[in-house]
């Protein structure tokens, strides 16, 4: 990890979000000039070593999901920040 890399670990015990706090929240990243890395946990969660590493942990949900499909979640959902940022009525409220 480089000082300019955020580690957001995606855990099912972490801080759930909505749409636009998750937007906030890469947009204050963002402006501090830094990148967001993130780390999907294996089936046994993540080790503890990579636990002290990490600057966030989020949950996409509290529920469990296969790897490819929280991968799929996590880029639908930056995808829709991209559009939110640019005022895109992709996002409806």
């Amino acid at each position: 990890m480089t000082p300019s890399e955020q580690l957001i670990l995606l855990d099912e015990h972490g801080k759930e979000n909505t749409t636009f706090d998750f937007c906030e929240f890469l947009n204050k990243i963002s402006q501090n000039n830094q990148t967001p890395v993130f780390l999907i946990g294996g089936h046994n969660g993540h080790h503890p070593d990579i636990k002290k590493c990490a600057h966030h942990v989020m949950s996409l949900s509290k529920m469990t999901l296969p790897h490819l499909l929280a991968r799929v979640f996590l880029v639908e959902q930056l995808y829709r920040c991209q559009q939110i940022f640019l005022n895109h009525p992709y996002h409806r409220q």
